[in-house]
């Protein structure tokens, strides 16, 4: 039975301590929530797993008990009855034995699929790491493509008021030669 307690304490350390990794784990919103989810139903589950253990265990125990206590009526009476009920205990006791086995298969089957999707979630939470940083650099090329193209208007801009007064200018020495050319013209 020493060995069992054992069992479920090591169990429950190596779930507590999964579960602490997957609370680190899972930092960005979906994911913490996602992982929330996940460990509350691996938690009811396994708090359910382990009272019926416990539950299993302490028939077993009783069973046992029972076992002895027939043998050593056995010992003294011998009657065909308790032989009977001997045997009745034993089947008991082996029963119990067969669905604590089943209990601890059931257990590991969870571990397992636990670790399994821990696995995935890490696999999806690395994917969507790569892409946000994926994304970040693309952000940072469209925002110096962005900020030459705002330089270039500006200079393009600059460009064209210069020119605009150079035409003003050339305007106005067009009209003055104009007009001096039709002073020469009447003179």
């Amino acid at each position: 039975m020493s060995v069992s307690v054992l069992l479920i304490g090591v169990i429950g350390l190596g779930i507590t301590l999964l579960a602490g990794v997957i609370a680190l784990v899972f930092i960005s919103g979906g994911a913490r929530e996602e992982a929330r989810r996940i460990y509350r139903l691996l938690d009811e589950r396994y708090s359910r797993l382990e009272n019926e253990l416990r539950r299993a265990q302490d028939e077993r125990s009783e069973a046992q008990q029972e076992a002895r206590r027939l043998e050593e009526r056995l010992q003294e009476e011998r009657p065909e009855r308790l032989e009977w009920e001997l045997r009745h205990a034993s089947e008991e006791l082996e029963r119990w034995r067969q669905a604590h086995l089943e209990l601890q298969q059931q257990l590991g089957q969870q571990k397992q699929e636990w670790l399994e999707r821990t696995e995935k979630q890490d696999q999806r939470l690395l994917e969507l790491e790569q892409e946000r940083q994926h994304l970040m650099e693309e952000l940072e090329r469209w925002h110096g493509r962005y900020t030459e193209a705002h330089q270039e208007v500006k200079r393009l801009k600059q460009e064209r008021s210069e020119t605009g007064r150079k035409i003003e200018q050339l305007s106005q020495l067009r009209e003055r030669l104009l007009e001096e050319l039709r002073e020469i013209g009447k003179g």
